[in-house]
């Protein structure tokens, strides 16, 4: 699934993403893209879990339609 993510400016915030995203215990995989504001997720984690994750560290997220 593809997350938008509101907020990243650099790689420190691109990092903190990936962490946040490393964490969740039904993600497989993820790509977090800086510059276009997103992450690809795959697994089983829903996607209110991902957003929550990436919300509670300080970004706005919400999952593409």
């Amino acid at each position: 699934m593809k997350i938008l993510i509101d907020g990243m400016t650099c790689n420190h915030c691109k990092e903190s993403v990936e962490e946040a995203l490393s964490k969740i215990a039904d993600v497989e995989n993820y790509k977090v893209y800086l510059e276009e504001g997103y992450a690809e997720v795959t697994g089983n984690a829903k996607a209110e879990e991902i957003i929550n994750a990436i919300e509670d560290i300080g970004f706005d997220a919400k999952e593409e339609q």
